[in-house]
């Protein structure tokens, strides 16, 4: 798994580079020799970066990470209301 994730990094960094894809198989074989990808799967990456997609992980990471902020949030806004509603109780029952 992880070297797979590095093989992606490289083909990334080939890609932002300008290596064409055949320059970028060539770079992965001779950098990782047995435990290379695969030609298809390295074209497949290396499409991926090019059309803008990032990694899944990373993704994943942004996703998590936005869901945290947004109940971080949401829970803020509920002891708000729901100090509110305790403090206009409050209020009301003074009156009465």
């Amino acid at each position: 798994m992880t070297e797979r994730l590095e093989q992606r990094y490289c083909i990334k960094f080939c890609q932002n580079l300008g290596d064409s894809q055949v320059e970028t198989i060539r770079k992965i074989q001779t950098a990782f020799g047995d435990d290379s990808m695969g030609i298809t799967q390295i074209k497949e990456w290396y499409n991926r970066f090019k059309d803008g997609r990032i990694l899944e992980q990373a993704r994943l990471r942004q996703i998590g990470s936005l869901l945290w902020k947004l109940k971080r949030v949401g829970g803020r806004k509920r002891r708000i209301i729901t100090k509110e509603k305790i403090d206009v109780t409050a209020f009301l029952v003074g009156f009465a």
